[in-house]
């Protein structure tokens, strides 16, 4: 009799997809929006993005960071999900309001256990 542990079993694993528009999957690491213009202290325009599980297991540990040179002119509306599970969605919005003049710029790394 061979004995098998948990340790042994392979774990379904999640794959995570991040669409803009919905349908359409971004590149990780690459993908890029343009948030148009805005006047300086109101709101412009306003993106959805839709993430999707499209693996076997469940998506965990969900969360978004922003970084970059303006991260506090792009407002992130965030379900507050931080799990997934598969063949599952959600999406959240991202707003863009200018604090100054000119070209505005950040970046979004969404992360998982994926």
């Amino acid at each position: 009799m061979q004995c098998v542990s948990a340790a042994d079993i392979a774990q379904p694993d999640p794959e995570i997809e991040v669409r803009q528009p919905a349908g359409k999957q971004l590149v990780d690491g690459s993908a890029k929006r343009n948030f148009g213009t805005a006047k300086v202290r109101r709101k412009g325009q306003n993106l959805v993005f839709q993430i999707v599980n499209s693996g076997e297991g469940i998506l965990t540990d969900l969360s978004l960071r922003k970084s970059g040179s303006h991260p506090n002119d792009f407002i992130v509306k965030w379900p507050g999900t931080r799990e997934l599970a598969r063949g599952k969605s959600m999406t959240f919005e991202v707003v863009f309001m200018p604090r100054a003049n000119g070209v505005r710029n950040a970046t979004l790394e969404l992360r998982s256990n994926d």
